[in-house]
C-alpha cells in the first residue's frame, strides 16, 4: 500500500512539475550506467541476462532525479518482463539530428528491450495511461500500472517523446527520445 502512495504522489507531482529553468547539465550516461548496475543482482536473481549499451559521456540539460527515475522505471519493466532465461539490455546513444536537411545537434535515445512475451498490440495505445494493465501474461511482475504514466510524464518534462514497439521479432522496446 505504501508503495502505491508513493507512486500516485510521484504522479501527482510530475503533473505539476514545470522546472525548466531548474534544470542543470546532467550527465545521462552515468545515470544510466548506475541504474543498470544497481538492477544486476535483481536480473540475476530472475534469471535474466541484462546487457548495457551506453556512449560515455551523454550530457543533458535536465533533472537529475527525474531523469533517474525515467531509468529506473524502464529497467525496472525490462528485467521484470523479459522472462526467465531473457535478455534486458539498456541503450543510450547519441545521434545527428537534421532539420531540413541542416545539421542542428543530437538527438538523445534512451531505450530499453526485453525478450519477453510481446504487449499485445491492442494494449499498445494505453500503455501508458494511469492503472492500465495489460493482459495476464504480463501481469505476473505485480505493480499498479504507473510506472509507464510516471515515465511518460518526466520525459514530457524534458521535451522527451517516448514510443514502444512489441512484437516476437523485436521483444518490447521502450524509446524516450530527448530532441535536440
Amino acid at each position: 500500500m505504501r508503495e502505491l502512495v508513493e507512486k500516485l504522489l510521484l504522479l501527482a507531482k510530475t503533473d505539476n512539475m514545470s522546472r525548466k529553468n531548474m534544470f542543470e547539465n546532467v550527465n545521462l550516461s552515468d545515470i544510466a550506467m548506475q541504474s543498470a548496475l544497481q538492477f544486476e543482482p535483481v536480473a540475476f536473481e530472475k534469471g535474466v541476462t541484462l546487457v548495457t549499451d551506453i556512449e560515455k559521456d551523454i550530457y543533458i540539460k535536465g533533472d537529475a532525479v527525474a531523469l533517474n527515475q525515467i531509468v529506473h522505471i524502464l529497467l525496472d519493466n525490462a528485467v521484470k518482463y523479459a522472462g526467465i532465461g531473457g535478455e534486458a539490455v539498456l541503450s543510450l546513444k547519441k545521434r545527428r539530428a537534421y532539420h531540413l536537411k541542416k545539421f542542428i545537434g543530437y538527438d538523445i535515445y534512451l531505450s530499453a528491450k526485453n525478450t519477453g512475451v510481446p504487449i499485445p498490440e491492442e494494449d499498445i495505445p494505453y500503455i501508458f495511461e494511469r492503472f492500465y494493465r495489460s493482459d495476464k501474461a504480463r501481469t505476473a511482475g505485480g505493480g499498479y500500472g504507473l510506472g509507464l504514466s510516471i515515465c511518460k510524464n518526466l520525459a514530457s518534462l524534458h521535451g522527451a517523446d517516448i514510443d514502444v514497439i512489441s512484437d516476437n521479432v523485436n521483444g518490447t522496446v521502450f524509446t524516450v527520445r530527448f530532441k535536440k
